[in-house]
């Protein structure tokens, strides 16, 4: 399937991919939403955050490492022996922020139509 993504084009029939940091953008600022995804304005970046990167990484590199086996060590000597990180078959999913979420032919109409009036405004 064609994917619809980067700058806003009517013309196209596929769905519009926006990530959630792109709904959190409208959300802020509709005017730098659309100057963003219409007009294609890039607007400066922060440097990104190396340390909380790495601090994300690690941490769930070892809570893979024991979800749905046993609680973490460190975790247990801080008095949480019951605390197992949770498995489930669609975790990979969730935490992915590129998956594109299937849904029933109508609501993927009326995100189309929502998006068309968001940007069209």
């Amino acid at each position: 399937m064609a994917r619809h993504r980067g700058r806003y084009q009517p013309q196209k029939i596929e769905p519009y991919e926006l990530s959630r940091s792109k709904i959190e953008g409208w959300l802020k600022c509709e005017g730098c939403f659309w100057l963003d995804r219409v007009r294609g304005v890039k607007f400066p970046s922060f440097p990104p955050f190396n340390i909380n990167s790495l601090t994300d990484k690690l941490l769930k590199r070892e809570f893979d490492e024991y979800r749905g086996k046993k609680p973490i060590p460190w975790i247990t000597e801080q008095g949480w022996p019951n605390l197992i990180p949770y498995d489930h078959e669609n975790l990979e999913n969730w935490t992915d922020s590129l998956i594109l979420v299937l849904l029933p032919i109508n609501s993927i109409r009326f995100i189309r139509k929502l998006i068309s009036y968001l940007v069209a405004v």
